[in-house]
């Protein structure tokens, strides 16, 4: 699947439902603060990031359950106003 982002600015969400307490379910981030500048290990070719450092990857792992869901989406909302409807 290819998709293509027409918005300058957007927020990625992720969650589940509360269910009962999973102790396998665990978070996975990682970001960066530079883009790497292809085909060069040279650090001082790679360019910052605009407005500084951004998660990259965010995974919500758990053990497989039949039936389990996990949701995703993209919004023209802040991670503030994403918050603040919790």
């Amino acid at each position: 699947m290819l998709w293509v982002l027409t918005i300058q600015n957007a927020t990625m969400w992720s969650g589940k439902l509360a269910r009962k307490e999973n102790s396998s379910l665990s978070v996975r981030v990682n970001g960066r603060a530079r883009y790497w500048s292809g085909g060069t290990r040279d650090i001082s070719r790679y360019m910052h990031i605009p407005g500084g450092p951004s998660f990259e990857n965010f995974e919500l792992r758990e053990k497989y359950v039949p039936g389990q869901l996990f949701y995703y989406g993209l919004s023209r909302k802040t991670p503030e106003e994403l918050v603040e409807r919790l």
